[in-house]
């Protein structure tokens, strides 16, 4: 921690040697004097978040390709992206695997939904408020918001939203940023990328965005707009669409399919060849029923041309009638329209069970062949994650009037879209834990992706509950059941001599008597109480001409005392109370055992 340097404030503070001197001279000696102490003791750097809202951006001296491309920089010149938008609009509306694996994309991204988190809850609920007031101002909700950005960041590589800054409908507060006065925000629109230009300064930053409809237009500011790119290449402001190195084997597959229909088409209907005559009686002319001539190939014409498409015909030895098909002598296109359809899949990310074409598949090879899709929808998820916390989240913050630190931050996040995987790493983790590899804090930490747990979560946890009280239990029991043992040892000892040798089988009981624990069990649970027990247990005996004596009831109230310990009902489990009784219930027919025997060997 940095100390505090106490400055002289007066000119009688300073040394008396330059009293005498002119006033400037004692100012430039006192400001030495301050230098040297702040040099001696260290001096603590600007706070950022004054530095973040007051200073401009720091300026990358770099160019901008959109700057080279042109002749002669134009400060009005607003450039689109490089790569046809419109072109791979027109795609996904006609081609169903581009319009699919889009689809998968998306859902893979928003399969678990989405989270807010941070280390101050007081802030994570502020902005969790804060969103849903915009959803109501509005009237769209920020998972159709969400939804929106990810389509058009899976389908363009890029995604628009544009802020709208209101103060009289929102509840947060206007801020400085960058030497600049925002309004709080009051609603998020997604736009278009396809209709989006931006005009950009010297060093290639945004200072403009456009959007341009049928010669209509409107500009916004580049803090009201909030811009998520992916594989946008250095020195570009749009990103590079995934689908741009796939449109041209579309094309060409689209293709070979057209001519496999066109083959199909030809070949579908059969091809007659009809052969009139034989080598020694060639085809001749013959009369008809009008009297003129004609020839049997005409004849045979006729016929085939009226014959029904079900129907057949019926000749002589003269005719011979053939059906011409393609016999193998035509391009076979099988292989030529698998080369190209793998070309296509691989490009988009899919695969024969993405698309349902899962004929030798099962669940090991599914998850195989989804690998390459599931890493890609963690790289778009990272990158929307990113740019919604710095972009919307860290303003949200600083418009509910709290500082911008890593204790205060609150972060957008997606959880795993592999389940599967994240279940794996967790029990790993479990097993460096329980191997005594690594700390709690590191398997929160690494493999849990939480934060450590507070001293109040750590007396919610599954042991401190459940575990403990049971086990604290046990442990009672097991030291009165010691001590009634202790004290009653010799007559223990002569009861395990009886058990081990009776006297006879009629003479003395092999075993000891029973008692109706159960039933006693039910009734204490249930009144709750301990009061019952001395005369459920008088009865017992009174109904076998036992009865007990004051003594005796006195040391079974001490006895019963002891091994319940004064415990609480409510934390005790009808079998916990059960196993007590029974230690009591041993007990007792020990006595009752041991002078039954007494009175049989009198």
């Amino acid at each position: 921690m940095a100390k505090k340097i106490k400055v002289p404030t007066t000119l009688s503070a300073v040394d008396k040697d330059i009293k005498d001197e002119s006033i400037h001279t004692k100012i430039d000696q006192l400001h030495a004097l301050v230098t040297d102490v702040v040099a001696s003791v260290g001096e603590k750097g600007p706070n950022f978040n004054t530095t973040f809202k007051n200073s401009r951006r720091p300026a990358a001296r770099i160019l901008s390709y959109n700057m080279v491309r042109e002749t002669s920089y134009r400060h009005d010149l607003f450039t689109g992206p490089v790569h046809d938008l419109s072109e791979v609009a027109r795609a996904v509306d006609t081609e169903s695997l581009l319009a699919r694996s889009i689809q998968k994309h998306r859902e893979y991204i928003l399969k678990e939904g989405w989270e807010l988190t941070g280390k101050d809850t007081e802030i994570v609920q502020y902005v969790k408020q804060r969103m849903f007031e915009m959803e109501l101002s509005t009237g769209k909700s920020f998972n159709k918001v969400l939804r929106d950005i990810v389509t058009n960041l899976v389908t363009y590589s890029t995604a628009f939203v544009v802020i709208v800054r209101n103060a009289e409908k929102s509840t947060g507060s206007p801020v400085q940023v960058h030497g600049k006065i925002l309004e709080p925000m009051c609603g998020l629109f997604p736009m278009d990328p396809v209709s989006v230009k931006v005009k950009q300064n010297k060093f290639g930053r945004p200072i403009k965005w456009r959007q341009e409809i049928d010669g209509m237009f409107r500009e916004f500011s580049p803090e009201d707009v909030i811009e998520i790119t992916i594989d946008t290449k250095t020195g570009f402001i749009f990103g590079t669409p995934y689908s741009v190195t796939v449109l041209d084997d579309i094309r060409s597959l689209r293709r070979l399919e057209e001519l496999v229909e066109i083959l199909t088409h030809k070949h579908l209907f059969p091809f007659f060849h009809v052969k009139v005559g034989t080598p020694e009686m060639p085809a001749q002319d013959v009369a008809d029923e009008s009297g003129h001539n004609i020839s049997e190939v005409d004849i045979a014409k006729q016929a085939i041309e009226s014959m029904p498409t079900e129907g057949g015909l019926v000749t002589s030895e003269r005719y011979t009638i053939e059906i011409l098909g393609s016999e193998g002598k035509v391009l076979d296109l099988q292989p030529y329209l698998d080369h190209f359809m793998k070309r296509v899949m691989s490009g988009l990310r899919l695969s024969g069970l993405d698309l349902g074409q899962a004929d030798t598949g099962n669940k090991a090879s599914a998850q195989a062949v989804s690998r390459n899709l599931v890493d890609a929808v963690k790289d778009f998820q990272q990158v929307i994650a990113d740019c919604l916390t710095t972009q919307l989240i860290d303003y949200l913050v600083l418009e509910g009037g709290f500082d911008l630190n890593l204790e205060s931050r609150v972060s957008f996040k997606f959880p795993t879209a592999d389940r599967e995987e994240e279940r794996s790493q967790q029990q790993h983790g479990l097993t460096l834990f329980q191997s005594n590899a690594i700390s709690c804090q590191e398997l929160r930490r690494d493999y849990m992706r939480k934060e450590p747990l507070t001293p109040e979560e750590e007396s919610d946890t599954w042991y401190e509950r459940f575990e403990r009280p049971q086990f604290e239990a046990q442990l009672e029991m097991k030291k009165a059941a010691a001590a009634s043992k202790g004290s009653s040892k010799d007559a223990i000892k002569k009861y395990t001599s009886v058990r081990v040798r009776p006297q006879n089988q009629y003479g003395k009981s092999p075993s000891k008597p029973t008692f109706p624990s159960n039933d006693l069990v039910n009734v204490i649970y249930t009144n709750r109480s301990l009061s019952c027990l001395p005369h459920i247990v008088n009865n017992f005996c009174s109904s076998r001409a036992q009865g007990l004596s004051h003594e005796d009831e006195a040391d079974l109230s001490t006895l019963i005392s002891k091994v319940f310990s004064n415990n609480n009902f409510s934390l005790l489990e009808k079998d916990n109370i059960k196993i007590k009784i029974q230690c009591i219930i041993d007990l007792l027919n020990e006595r009752l055992y041991r002078e039954q025997n007494d009175d049989t060997s009198d």
